[in-house]
Parts: structure tokens; C-alpha cells; sequence
């Protein structure tokens, strides 16, 4: 008998998750307001779910009982489907926040100056990137090719600020559009 499942809640569930499933299921399968002939069955199980639950010491020695016994395969898909739950709703809030960010911007008075001085900052430094890569190579074929070790340091820097505009360009163009 799984105590999480009778409440329909998760092994991470808090108390006040595990007072809010007990609330909603005591409510339902109440004697005076359900007439089924389960009803005082079920709701005998929730009230026993709900007090081994709710107890920290009963609740530790129950999640020891059944991570013991229960199958190493089915207690990994358990976890699994667990993070994957908190990884969606981790994914659904930065997409929310997003959203809300996206609309202040499009709102604000400023959201014209922005784009603007967004695209002139990323045309600057993609110029100016390209510019030194292309001085470099230009002192390495025009000079001598012993000079690469000189202006290797430049080059890497050029290509790190590229790298990180266009990435910077690609994560905040979608605020714009």
C-alpha cells in the first residue's frame, strides 16, 4: 500500500502538500457525503495515509520500509519522473519570467532606444572583432609567420568577444521579437 499514491502526492511533498491532498480527499470520501459503498474504506486509508505522512518520524521510517523493499528499477523510474516533474516546472517558470520581461520591455517607453542601441552594440563588437581578427592575419601573411605567436593572444581575444556577442545577440533578440 503506497501511502503517496493513496494522496496523490509526491515522495517530496511537503506538509502543507500532504495537509492540502488530505483536505481535498477527507472532503470526498467522507461517510456523511459520499454514499458509496467504498467511501468509508477509502477514507479510512487517507486518514492512515495522512498520519504516517504527516509525522516526521513515521514518515522516515515508512520511506525506509518501502525504499527497501521496492523494486531497485521501479524506485529509479520513480525518481526519474520526479526530476523530470521539477525540471518541467523549473522550465515553465523561466519561460513565465520570460514572458513578463518580454511584455515590460515591449511596454516600456524605452523599448525603441533599446533596440536600437542593442543592435549598434552588437554590430560594434562584431566589427571590431572581425577588424583585429583580420589585422592579425594580415601582419602574419604580410610580415612573417613567426608573428602568430605574438598576435595569438589578440586572436584569441577576438574570437572570445565574437563568440560571446553572438551569443548574447541570439539570448536577447528574442525580448525584441
Amino acid at each position: 500500500m503506497d501511502f503517496y499514491s493513496i494522496l496523490d502526492i509526491p515522495t517530496t511533498a511537503s506538509e502543507e502538500a500532504i495537509r492540502k491532498a488530505y483536505r481535498r480527499l477527507a472532503k470526498k470520501y467522507h461517510p456523511d457525503v459520499n454514499n458509496s459503498q467504498d467511501a468509508p474504506t477509502k477514507f479510512v486509508l487517507v486518514n492512515e495515509a495522512y498520519e504516517v505522512l504527516i509525522d516526521r518520524q513515521k514518515r522516515i521510517v515508512y520511506d525506509q520500509k518501502v525504499n527497501a523493499t521496492a523494486d531497485p528499477y521501479y524506485s529509479y523510474r520513480r525518481r526519474m519522473r520526479e526530476q523530470e516533474a521539477r525540471e518541467e516546472i523549473k522550465a515553465q517558470k523561466k519561460h513565465n519570467e520570460f514572458i513578463k520581461k518580454k511584455e515590460k520591455i515591449k511596454t516600456s517607453k524605452m523599448y525603441y532606444p533599446y533596440m536600437a542601441l542593442f543592435y549598434i552594440c552588437t554590430l560594434f563588437f562584431i566589427g571590431l572583432s572581425v577588424l583585429t581578427l583580420g589585422a592579425c592575419i594580415f601582419a602574419i601573411l604580410w610580415y612573417h609567420v613567426l608573428l602568430f605567436f605574438f598576435v595569438l593572444p589578440f586572436i584569441c581575444v577576438a574570437i572570445f568577444v565574437l563568440k560571446i556577442t553572438l551569443d548574447e545577440y541570439k539570448e536577447y533578440k528574442a525580448l525584441f521579437f
